[in-house]
């Protein structure tokens, strides 16, 4: 079993990694979990802080793609993590915008602040 490491930077990189290969492991759902363990000890309030910002209009899969941004991925990447095409993962990012309400605030700017 992984511990997680008292050392964030280092604990981040695992994320960074992990959400990378998450497509290139035949077990991606175990994967997933493990990531989103390790996301929330570095982010513990991330999620209900961006639930709250978009009074609960966020679906499930627009926050992983807000923490998978929070983690630096960039759209590409998050496309081939979630197995979604690059302009879905656009119009994921567009309505994520629309729902938090950011006209003049970049969402990955934002995502840093949570």
């Amino acid at each position: 079993k992984i511990q997680i490491s008292d050392d964030i930077s280092e604990t981040n990189e695992f994320i960074k990694n992990i959400a990378k290969h998450i497509n290139s492991n035949v077990e991606s759902d175990k994967d997933w979990l493990e990531f989103e363990k390790r996301f929330v000890v570095l982010n513990p309030s991330f999620s209900s802080k961006l639930l709250e910002k978009s009074l609960n209009k966020l679906t499930i899969t627009e926050i992983k793609i807000c923490s998978l941004i929070k983690t630096g991925l960039n759209t590409q990447e998050v496309a081939n993590v979630l197995f979604l095409s690059i302009r879905t993962v656009e119009n994921h990012r567009y309505h994520i915008q629309k729902k938090l309400d950011l006209v003049d605030l970049k969402l990955e700017a934002f995502l840093i602040t949570l």
